[in-house]
């Protein structure tokens, strides 16, 4: 579509000048985190949104609305950083939750659909998936189990994020793996590479109590998305 034509290079400069304002002014600002930042996500989720007909429906639908409610979350959360009048935490934690069933469901059927699996192939491919995500899983889960407390929702959350996002990373292996080296196969997992590996280092740092809102490593989203 001529609309995505459009979008895309937009979305590309804006993030190109959000890391520019972001090395220049250290301090968090309204424009650059709140008004841009999350323009960048939303240009990316209508960018899947409106892809040719050509692409699979639902692998565009499953991963823009996926982007434009993790965009909402981010929304919900930055707002909350900056104003007195605060906005319901639940509300970017449903969001940020919603994420990851949406990209799921993205990823599996983006390379189920376009590659024909055999079942040898599919079994190797999940053990090194599976033993790349144990390992990690024991890495990253360990310091998120120290913060289980308060609601049963809480606890979901500490558990979600971290295994989520190491699924994220375990996926974009087995796509990787069973995918025929393209520009689309290389633009997805790099994308899913940088959006997990920022996501964990952000949960990293807030564990660490280390997170500073508003720094650069926040780019590694936008570059996910």
């Amino acid at each position: 579509m001529r609309g995505n034509l459009f979008i895309r290079p937009v979305a590309i400069a804006l993030l190109l000048i959000h890391v520019l304002l972001r090395i220049t002014f250290s301090q968090p600002s309204v424009f650059i985190d709140l008004i841009l930042f999350n323009a960048i996500g939303i240009l990316a989720a209508l960018i899947a949104l409106t892809a040719p007909i050509v692409t699979d429906q639902k692998v565009c639908l499953s991963i823009g609305y996926a982007q434009l409610i993790w965009s909402f979350g981010s929304i919900f959360s930055t707002w909350n950083s900056f104003f007195e009048m605060q906005l319901p935490e639940v509300l970017s934690d449903l969001c940020y939750s919603l994420f990851y069933p949406l990209i799921f469901f993205g990823i599996v059927r983006s390379f189920t659909q376009r590659v024909k699996i055999g079942a040898l192939e599919l079994l190797d491919t999940v053990i090194v998936a599976v033993g790349f995500t144990s390992v990690l899983t024991a890495f990253f889960l360990k310091p998120a189990m120290l913060t289980f407390a308060g609601s049963a929702f809480s606890v979901f959350l500490s558990i979600l994020y971290p295994v989520g996002d190491v699924v994220i990373l375990a996926m974009a292996l087995v796509y990787l793996l069973l995918t025929p080296i393209s520009k689309r196969t290389i633009l997805l997992f790099t994308g899913l590479l940088s959006f997990s590996l920022s996501d964990l280092f952000f949960l990293w740092l807030s564990i660490n109590s280390r997170y500073q809102f508003g720094s650069i490593t926040d780019d590694g989203w936008l570059l996910g998305l």
